[in-house]
């Protein structure tokens, strides 16, 4: 049983090492690789901490949480895509730039979850809370 915690860290940890492989190896076969490598380990990171989040309240709000996470979502991904066309265009001289800062962001979402304190996988609601 590996738990909700565990798997943030592991696709998180896997979505940092791969970002800064990604970063600073590039290569006709690394490049390709490591792109569907970054994204094999973002797509489960996503699904856990969005259940792991829903889990932690009564199944009456449940509902209410996820649609503050789809709205909050919303709101910083109406910034994303000037943020992610100005580090392109940065890394048109900084080929490293653009996956480095995404690297960062992974490292700091690890750290986070490093202070998870509780886990949701297999146990009833007021144990969690």
């Amino acid at each position: 049983k590996v738990g909700r915690r565990n798997t943030i860290r592991f696709y998180t940890a896997l979505s940092v090492i791969f970002s800064f492989l990604f970063a600073f190896v590039q290569n006709e076969v690394a490049t390709p690789v490591f792109t569907v490598l970054l994204y094999f380990s973002i797509l489960p990171t996503l699904t856990a901490i969005i259940t792991y989040i829903t889990e932690s309240y009564p199944t009456e709000i449940r509902v209410m949480v996820l649609a503050f996470i789809a709205n909050i979502t919303a709101v910083i991904g109406t910034g994303l895509p000037f943020a992610a066309g100005y580090l392109a265009d940065q890394s048109k001289q900084h080929t490293w730039l653009s996956t480095t800062v995404w690297g960062v962001m992974f490292l700091i979402q690890f750290i986070v979850s490093l202070f998870l304190n509780h886990e949701t996988q297999g146990r009833d609601l007021q144990d969690i809370l």
